[in-house]
């Protein structure tokens, strides 16, 4: 960290492609914010999400993804030769994930009222 909250950025999405879809909000006008806890799903961690809403009618989630599933599916409660307990914090990892939708398909779908 830097002394501030801001990370420093030590390398590209992963995958690239991500940056072409956070380029996307580039202009875009706010109209709301959403933000909290999403709701939880037995094949998903806890998480929290951002949802914002643009004036053009668009919208943007931005979820977080991790490798937890991975190193629960690992074979014998190993993960690279570790054990469960020796597993520490460094070895998860988390990515931002982001999906675009027209505020009109949220509608249609019952997500917006």
């Amino acid at each position: 960290m830097n002394g501030t909250n801001f990370p420093i950025i030590t390398g590209p999405a992963r995958p690239e492609y991500k940056m072409d879809e956070a380029m996307k909000m580039v202009g875009k006008t706010i109209e709301r914010i959403e933000f909290g806890q999403q709701e939880i799903s037995k094949d998903c961690h806890q998480c929290e999400t951002i949802n914002i809403y643009f004036t053009d009618k668009t919208a943007v989630t931005i979820q977080v993804g991790s490798n937890v599933d991975n190193i629960l599916g690992e074979c014998d409660n190993q993960f690279q030769g570790k054990t469960l307990k020796q597993i520490k914090p460094n070895d998860f990892s988390t990515d931002l994930i982001l999906f675009w939708e027209t505020q009109e398909k949220l509608q249609e779908i019952g997500y917006l009222k």
